[in-house]
């Protein structure tokens, strides 16, 4: 999974600030630790990872943009 990651960041780097792209790795690591392989999001497993980005004390704004940003994530994988 690491290198999809790598690899999307890199796409970005050439259309995106740097700043834009920090901000995407910073929330894209929330996915890498909570699993080592890609995960596959149905009901549950999108209900267990809310519930480990909460544990995380994360505020309801970030948790939002990280489902935003893996969901960006995974359109671009298809």
């Amino acid at each position: 999974m690491d290198n999809f990651i790598y690899t999307y960041l890199t796409q970005l780097r050439k259309v995106r600030d740097k700043k834009t792209v920090k901000k995407k790795e910073y929330i894209l690591k929330h996915l890498i630790d909570y699993s080592d392989e890609l995960p596959v999001f149905d009901q549950s497993k999108i209900f267990s990872f809310y519930e480990y980005l909460k544990g995380k004390n994360l505020k309801d704004s970030t948790i939002r943009d990280i489902f935003k940003e893996i969901k960006l994530f995974y359109e671009w994988l298809q």
